[in-house]
């Protein structure tokens, strides 16, 4: 080989470790842009996950009327669109003076929070600038103009005259996948509220637990909403006792060494409704297991809905899970729901026993959780001693 061909050969072997390095480098980089951000502290709204969604998507995913990004412009949902046009232009309509709203004040201030709104999804969203704050505006007149309704009594519309559409619009807001961050809502609210006797965030509290299938109004413990992240984060706060001392131990569904309902009523143990204490506090005293046993319409729509929120939010202690894990000790047969209610614990159809056992089994079976209520109640039981443990913060 000449020097001239050595050159080459040179160059050669030059420019081909240049283009290994090369497609080392893009590569690399393309695995870096790949790399997600931290999750966002905002971050609320998740899609329920496929272990407690398999076999069961009607208890997670609407089927009247989308709210927010994740069931956006489906087409079995659109029916319900035009309705919320009509119901955002009642909205608009309860705006006086002296300060009267326009629908670009309201638009303007949704753009200044889309940051924030976005990052409360698990999910990117692929909505442009305008189609998100224009969803978030929609949706979020169509939820307010209908606690409103509820509030005033009005059923001179579509929803509301027919009972079913209601009643099935109820159970789509409550869903996990079907949620608005607060935020908005709040400040779509605040530019309506006209004065009243109540602060804005209390009243609109109150319409909030007038329109749930569920009594809440007992439990309005919070001088606003602001702690909350969305509807359903409320719903659950409404329910959580403000201490919470939580046993921490892991479970795993199934290997939790607990009595039924009928076992405890062989033993000696008497059940007693405490409906002067949150839902969640379970107390043993002086033989008496005593709770307030949660409206049983609760566990067909919400409780699924709260159980996935605290299996996906980071920040929740499993407080909701853990009790429906205590139900589904206490609660094997028909035989223990006819014990409880007789003490007046629970107050479902007796023809829906069956359906109740298992919807609660079902639960059961697809959640872990680290925490687990009274599971020194057997304990108890044994020593007949006077102590106190509650399901919730």
């Amino acid at each position: 080989m000449n020097r001239e061909n050595e050159i080459i050969a040179e160059d050669k072997h030059e420019f081909s470790a240049i283009d290994v390095d090369d497609g080392i480098s893009f590569l690399a980089d393309n695995i870096q842009s790949s790399i997600p951000p931290d999750p966002s502290t905002l971050c609320s709204i998740y899609r329920v996950p496929d272990n407690l969604k398999k076999g069961y998507e009607d208890k997670y995913e609407p089927s009247a009327v989308s709210i927010g990004p994740y069931h956006h412009a489906k087409q079995n949902l659109k029916i319900t669109e035009k309705n919320k046009l009509w119901y955002l232009g009642k909205f608009m309509s309860r705006s006086t003076p002296p300060q009267m709203t326009s629908l670009k004040d309201m638009v303007k201030a949704v753009k200044n929070l889309e940051e924030k709104a976005r990052a409360c999804y698990a999910e990117e969203i692929h909505l442009s600038s305008d189609d998100f704050v224009k969803m978030m505006v929609i949706d979020g007149c169509f939820i307010l103009e209908l606690f409103y309704r509820k509030w005033e009594n009005r059923k001179e519309d579509l929803i509301y005259s027919a009972p079913w559409v209601i009643e099935t619009v109820k159970q789509d807001l409550v869903l996990l996948e079907n949620q608005l961050p607060l935020s908005v809502l709040l400040c779509l609210y605040r530019l309506i509220h006209t004065p009243r006797s109540l602060d804005p965030d209390r009243f609109l509290m109150i319409m909030v637990t007038e329109f749930f299938p569920m009594s809440l109004s007992k439990l309005i413990s919070r001088e606003n909403m602001v702690e909350s992240s969305h509807l359903l984060d409320f719903l659950r706060n409404c329910l959580i006792p403000c201490k919470y001392n939580p046993i921490s131990s892991p479970i795993l569904p199934g290997i939790v060494d607990f009595y039924s309902a009928k076992d405890l009523r062989e033993m000696g143990v008497k059940f007693k409704r405490e409906s002067k204490t949150p839902f969640l506090d379970v107390t043993f005293e002086e033989g008496y297991l005593a709770f307030d046993f949660i409206p049983h319409e609760t566990i067909y729509s919400l409780f699924p809905n709260w159980i996935a929120l605290e299996q996906c939010h980071r920040h929740f202690k499993g407080c909701i899970t853990s009790y429906i894990i205590l139900l589904g000790q206490l609660v094997n047969s028909k035989d223990d729901t006819k014990i409880l209610r007789k003490s007046e614990m629970y107050f479902g159809n007796e023809n829906e026993d069956d359906k109740f056992v298992t919807e609660i089994k079902m639960l059961c079976q697809r959640v872990m959780t680290s925490t687990f209520p009274c599971d020194n109640i057997p304990k108890l039981v044994a020593t007949d001693k006077e102590q106190t443990c509650t399901t919730g913060m």
